[in-house]
């Protein structure tokens, strides 16, 4: 996978160093395989006080397509916008899964550049036993189960997080973007924080379905490395694409390919669990009484607990929970 194949770096992740973990690691190369589900690579158990092993993410890339694109005067440069989708991969209603590519500022697809992947916020939901779908907020099923297409993924993260009143905002992917980076907005439809291995979408009312959030994620990366020259590679994720970056990291390590580095905005924290617990239902609190967080965050085996751990053992972990802190 060119830029991708055996890399051994490590991977920071608000300020906790995450070195690539011996005993998961496996022989590297092209991530195309067309498995459904997730393994699990060895080395470590679910014993108590043993971390469960990290799932190794079977995903493929044979089926992506390049649908759309255009060129376009955006922050001050001319900008080329790809738009793909991955026909693999299915969203929880209606679609596909997809991602806009923003190539660098007066360059195109063959310009080398550091690749920076931003996955946006969003949110959790599931479909309960009787079939009612719970949520964050006035969030329904209708939210984040279909396909995002070019023009949502460039209206929402894209101008959201770089531009107010028509200019541009000082945020992290304006300065990535006027830094002449490569840009990737991944999409999620399936309402699983990108987290899902191919496991079954419970109570999903138009079963047979699945979740995919991890495997369409990593898929796009694989791709996007493949067929761009690429340097360095960055996640970056705010409030559910927080979870989805830390977790992307994790499933990349388990391959013995460390990411340059990972942003991780907000949502994840070890005390998630207990907070949630304490204030679920509550004015103000964005989650309903109910709500069960292992419904949907199940894909990523023992994630609170490894980054607890990784918080104890290493370095401080900063976590960011404000409902508007204008940080995209």
């Amino acid at each position: 996978m060119g830029y991708f194949r055996c890399l051994r770096w490590q991977s920071i992740i608000l300020g906790c160093v995450f070195p690539v973990t011996s005993g998961l690691l496996i022989s590297c190369g092209d991530a195309d395989g067309s498995g459904d589900t997730a393994s699990f690579s060895t080395g470590a158990g679910d014993g108590d006080g043993e971390l469960p092993a990290i799932p190794m993410v079977q995903r493929t890339t044979t089926e992506i397509e390049r649908v759309d694109g255009l060129t376009r005067d955006f922050l001050g440069n001319s900008l080329d916008f790809d738009f793909y989708r991955n026909n693999t991969y299915k969203c929880g209603l209606t679609g596909n899964y997809t991602f806009l590519v923003v190539n660098p500022q007066n360059g195109d697809e063959t310009t080398e550049a550091p690749l920076w992947v931003y996955l946006h916020g969003g949110g959790s939901g599931y479909f309960d036993e009787n079939g009612d779908y719970l949520a964050v907020n006035n969030q329904d099923e209708n939210t984040w189960n279909h396909e995002e297409t070019m023009d949502d993924l460039i209206a929402n993260p894209l101008e959201l997080y770089t531009l107010e009143n028509g200019q541009p905002k000082d945020t992290t992917l304006t300065r990535r973007i006027l830094e002449g980076y490569r840009v990737a907005l991944v999409g999620m439809c399936d309402h699983d924080q990108y987290l899902g291995l191919g496991t079954p979408y419970p109570n999903n009312p138009n079963a047979p379905k699945e979740v995919n959030g991890m495997q369409a994620t990593m898929a796009a990366i694989d791709y996007i490395a493949a067929n761009h020259p690429t340097t360095h590679v960055f996640a970056h994720g705010t409030s559910a694409g927080s979870v989805g970056a830390y977790a992307l990291a994790l499933s990349y390590s388990a391959e013995d390919i460390g990411l340059t580095g990972v942003v991780s905005d907000s949502v994840l924290s070890h005390r998630g669990k207990v907070i949630q617990e304490v204030l679920a239902g509550e004015p103000g609190f964005p989650q309903a009484a109910g709500v069960e967080l292992e419904s949907r965050d199940q894909p990523i085996v023992g994630l609170s607990r490894r980054f607890a751990a990784c918080g104890a053992d290493l370095e401080p972990v900063g976590s960011i929970v404000l409902a508007r802190d204008g940080w995209g």
